[in-house]
């Protein structure tokens, strides 16, 4: 212990402090001549670190694989991290990699979908039985966009989340009363006399039999 304090107390080579290590240097001046000599000689480590990972290529693939499985909540926690803080750059990249690789993406995402028919089909249906309201959302969305009558206002996010809550809506008090409901559209979207918009304030939850009954043909102050 002596000796290893009577080591420390002298001073630096390179500038004199008293905190040097066993190269002599303390560790500013040991950081900076490693910074140096990694400036001086990156292309030979660059070509070193390139061998070495080629001849112990699967060693490393699975020493990667145990360290990742023993540090899950680490590995997701850096990846979320990187994740947000290049988002952008993400999102280009992802956009600039479909462009180039376009066509050979929709070959094989069909081929997939082509081999995964019957899964799909499966995943689909109990999508469509599990979430019942966002279904009916989406089809009466799309339906209206095909009858142009989403509004430009009607069109961000904020008017879709609260007409995606009234179709929720409508499925909960189904659930609840036992009594099929209908989001129905106030003025209807298609009519011989009028044309209803597709937005929060031209929609009503009401009972399925009461709007099979009306069809487009009522709506109020209708002539």
């Amino acid at each position: 212990m002596k000796r290893m304090l009577g080591e420390q107390s002298k001073p630096c080579v390179k500038c004199g402090a008293t905190d040097r290590n066993k190269s002599g240097n303390c560790r500013p001046c040991a950081k900076a001549t490693n910074a140096a000599w990694y400036k001086a000689n990156k292309e030979n480590i660059k070509a070193n670190t390139a061998d070495y990972y080629q001849a112990n290529k699967e060693n490393i693939k699975v020493m990667n694989a145990a360290w990742q499985k023993a540090n899950l909540d680490k590995v997701k926690a850096n990846m979320a991290a990187w994740q947000k803080a290049n988002k952008e750059n993400i999102k280009a990249n992802k956009a600039a990699y479909y462009q180039e690789n376009k066509e050979q993406i929709k070959a094989t995402v069909a081929a997939w979908q082509k081999a995964n028919k019957e899964n799909i089909k499966a995943n689909m249906a109990s999508y469509q039985k599990a979430n019942p309201d966002k279904v009916n959302a989406l089809a009466a969305r799309r339906r209206s966009t095909k009858l142009q009558a989403i509004p430009a206002w009607a069109k961000t996010k904020e008017e879709k989340d609260l007409i995606d809550f009234v179709y929720w809506f409508a499925k909960e008090k189904s659930i609840h009363t036992g009594i099929p409901y209908h989001v129905d559209h106030t003025v209807p979207l298609q009519s011989d006399l009028v044309c209803g918009l597709h937005c929060f304030n031209n929609l009503r939850v009401i009972p399925a039999s009461e709007n099979l009954s009306k069809g487009n043909r009522t709506w109020p102050d209708m002539p």
